[in-house]
């Protein structure tokens, strides 16, 4: 049983979905602390100079977990429709992914985590991409670190532990050895797409290759090769 744990960000890139895609239980981050200007808050989208951010407006006081963050006003889902339609109303697959998107901007309740999880969900359904969902606040694991993943991925009862590169920065695999949980680090490179008028730019919100692609856009989320055993912690 494959386990990824991630914040819910905010429409976020093509490798947050490679890893969606790599799990069969992936648990949203939801009790961990929140941080200005993170991707939970905002996405890079694309702009008609190059990149843009895109930014929820959001209260956050006292660094609160991302779960108890709400929204910090009721005009922002205009501007955000507004803007996408600026940026992307010609590209091929414009209408049907608007389709897919818009419920969430016109119902977006009060808080911040809620609406990210139901985009992500939508998204992730459009691509053929459904997977069982699990919050972290609702676990009742209280250790912190690289001890919380291994906690976490025990607590569904995972078998694996799918990781991204950064993680081996802090992640201890022993620790995951000893809970019978296999640490698999991997990778992902953006893949190229274009489309008339849409080159491609790395890095922005999975909308941008949606727009472009459409539901074929499923082919970009795939982890890079593992070399030998470099990306898989025994």
């Amino acid at each position: 049983m494959k386990v990824a744990i991630h914040q819910p960000n905010y429409l976020p890139w093509c490798g947050y979905f490679a890893k969606l895609k790599a799990c069969e239980i992936f648990i949203f981050l939801d009790d961990a602390q929140m941080s200005k200007s993170s991707y939970v808050q905002r996405t890079k989208m694309r702009s008609p100079v190059g990149d843009q951010w895109l930014t929820l407006p959001a209260r956050i006081h006292n660094t609160p977990r991302i779960a108890d963050v709400s929204f910090a006003d009721s005009r922002w889902p205009r501007k955000h429709v507004a803007t996408i339609g600026q940026v992307y109303r010609k590209a091929p697959f414009f209408d049907e992914v608007m389709r897919v998107i818009e419920p969430a901007y016109a119902s977006p309740g009060i808080n911040l985590s809620t609406f990210n999880r139901r985009l992500i969900e939508s998204v992730g359904r459009y691509l053929g991409i459904e997977r069982q969902v699990c919050l972290s606040s609702e676990l009742n694991v209280a250790s912190t670190g690289d001890q919380r993943l291994v906690e976490l991925t025990r607590k569904v009862r995972g078998t694996h532990y799918i990781s991204g590169k950064g993680g081996t920065t802090y992640q201890d695999p022993a620790k995951f050895r000893a809970a019978g949980i296999e640490l698999e680090v991997r990778m992902y490179s953006p893949r190229v797409y274009e489309a008339a008028g849409f080159p491609f730019l790395p890095g922005l919100s999975i909308l941008d290759a949606l727009f472009v692609l459409g539901s074929s856009a499923n082919r970009l989320l795939v982890y890079d090769e593992p070399r030998g055993s470099a990306l898989v912690a025994r």
